[in-house]
């Protein structure tokens, strides 16, 4: 930590606004994660003012496979995949600072983009 009040990690974050009188910002689908895993946080939610996307993924500018991805990305939204996933994974658990969180945000995460991925290759 340094005089700025700046952070090393993620979980450093996390720990600092669970125990003090301290804000974090950090990407929305990992505070949405941090939120469902801690009771005791709560969000701004700044989605339909700043932020226009729920979900994003970084290619190459220029990419081939954008719109695929658009595309898929909308398809599992509207379908609902997007919302189960959420559900199966992200299980409201409010642990305490002791208890190991079994999927952290990236991991979570990681499993949307497979789901993509598999949305994108087999249809």
């Amino acid at each position: 930590m340094n005089s700025y009040n700046l952070v090393d990690s993620r979980q450093e974050g996390i720990e600092r606004a669970r125990n003090s009188n301290y804000a974090f910002i950090q990407e929305s689908v990992a505070n949405e994660y941090a939120m469902d895993q801690y009771c005791e946080l709560t969000a701004i939610d700044d989605k339909k003012e700043n932020y226009h996307r729920e979900y994003a993924l970084g290619l190459q500018k220029g990419s081939a496979h954008k719109a695929d991805i658009d595309r898929a990305i909308k398809q599992l939204k509207n379908d609902g995949t997007l919302d189960k996933l959420k559900r199966k994974y992200w299980r409201r658990g409010c642990l305490s600072g002791s208890v190991m969180v079994k999927l952290d945000a990236i991991t979570s995460f990681s499993l949307i983009a497979s789901a993509l991925i598999s949305y994108i290759l087999f249809n």
